[in-house]
């Protein structure tokens, strides 16, 4: 294998949500710059898209390293003064939190300009040999036709992470048609031109092997690269604020942001009816999750309905040390997602030796590794029966803990990132032709 062979990967995500608390894609973007940073053997240029210029631009090292976290830069004392101002006013019509964050993003933005120089990625700099690394969401971040552009003038290879096709398989989750019709334009064009794909589950690759299908011209090379984890730890050893009013290993634990698709409805539902069943014999249920879209429904009827009052408590500013606390102290754990790409709260469940209650569809019996059950999430009769189940035989719990703690293996970030870079620099151009593919509608 030929290791000196060059590697161009794409910070554009990172680049663009500075400040930002970051989600599973952009955690993972950074996580795979952090890991190539750290491999002297390799030859890697960092790089962003640029919108006004529509292209690629360079990203030096010491920015890069900024971009990812691991360096730290000081807003000039003049600017931090008048920014002081803007706060002020700000905080005068909008919540300290909001105001907060919005600064902090236009700080950074502001200062990019500077401290960002704008070195175009000319083809003639570029070894046609390399391989351009697309490790976080292209869909929302580039223009793809101009990707594809630099793809044909460079002569270079491309390899795309691909996290999930949720808007392709399941397009009434979301509002707007646009947001739709948009993500099958770029998955289109990316399953066209793309030399190499890698989804971050069997599921995913499987769902994009079905849409390809739909796309005249398109025959991808497809594969499978599992991401790492970081599991959230403990910042303090005392019991985090958020929760002062829960009993150690008397609550359900179910963690990820609220929205539709989540399947927060099926707790509600579930809980209610265990509420009638068990009274007082019922564990509370613990949602520790940001409200999302489409989740005003849901919410209300939690906080309103008397029947679960005191019985479902929402959490939605935990942070990893709170949500480590969390996972330590609870009984076991529930997610009845509809759909996901790979399954975040299933891995860290089982990393922290808790059992858990998840779904049979799409990704999560992958991330569930034979260690969590999965039952189907429209059957709220077998979700009440396994959460009873569970209640009533605590040994059996036990049992399921220990072989839990046995058996079940952190994926780190070193072995993703190893295989991720063994798959990118055995990444071949296509010989197939590009400019008579057309994206699916």
């Amino acid at each position: 294998m030929r290791r000196s062979r060059p590697l161009i990967f794409d910070l554009t995500l990172s680049y663009r949500s500075l400040g930002a608390q970051p989600d599973g894609i952009l955690r993972s973007e950074r996580c795979f710059a952090r890991e190539l940073m750290d491999r002297g053997d390799l030859a890697v240029t960092f790089c962003r898209y640029d919108r006004h210029l529509k292209t690629l631009v360079c990203v030096s090292r010491s920015d890069a390293e900024f971009i990812v976290g691991l360096k730290r830069r000081k807003v000039p004392g003049k600017a931090r003064g008048f920014l002081k101002v803007v706060r002020d006013l700000g905080a005068l019509f909008h919540s300290r939190e909001e105001i907060r964050y919005r600064t902090m993003r236009w700080d950074l933005r502001r200062f990019a300009r500077k401290w960002f120089g704008r070195g175009v990625l000319s083809p003639a700099s570029i070894s046609p040999d390399s391989v351009l690394v697309l490790a976080g969401m292209v869909f929302d971040t580039h223009d793809v036709d101009e990707i594809l552009r630099f793809k044909q003038e460079t002569g270079i290879a491309v390899f795309a992470v691909c996290y999930d096709v949720l808007p392709i398989v399941h397009p009434e989750y979301f509002q707007s048609r646009n947001v739709v019709q948009r993500f099958r334009r770029q998955t289109g064009f990316l399953v066209s031109w793309a030399d190499r794909i890698a989804s971050i589950s069997r599921s995913v690759r499987a769902d994009l092997q079905d849409f390809a299908r739909t796309v005249d011209g398109a025959s991808p090379d497809l594969t499978t690269l599992v991401l790492g984890f970081d599991i959230p730890k403990r910042t303090s050893q005392g019991r985090p604020a958020v929760a002062a009013s829960l009993d150690t290993r008397g609550y359900v634990l179910c963690v990820g942001n609220i929205n539709i698709r989540k399947n927060h409805a099926l707790l509600y539902r579930v809980w209610r009816r265990l509420a009638a069943e068990r009274a007082d014999d019922l564990p509370v249920l613990v949602i520790a999750g940001r409200i999302g879209w489409r989740a005003d429904d849901v919410v209300h009827a939690i906080r309103t309905d008397p029947a679960v009052e005191g019985r479902i408590v929402m959490i939605h500013d935990a942070d990893d040390g709170a949500l480590a606390w969390l996972y330590e102290n609870c009984r076991f754990t529930v997610y009845p997602s509809f759909y996901e790409g790979w399954g975040l709260p299933v891995s860290e469940s089982l990393a922290f030796a808790r059992h858990c209650l998840t779904s049979s569809s799409s990704s999560m019996p992958e991330a569930a590794a034979g260690l969590a059950a999965t039952l189907d999430p429209n059957d709220d009769d077998a979700w009440a029966a396994a959460i009873g189940e569970l209640l009533d035989h605590p040994d059996r719990l036990a049992e399921i803990e220990s072989e839990i703690r046995s058996t079940f293996r952190l994926r780190s970030w070193s072995e993703a990132s190893t295989e991720l870079i063994e798959q990118a620099l055995t990444t071949e151009r296509s010989a197939r032709p590009i400019a008579s593919r057309q994206a699916a509608p």
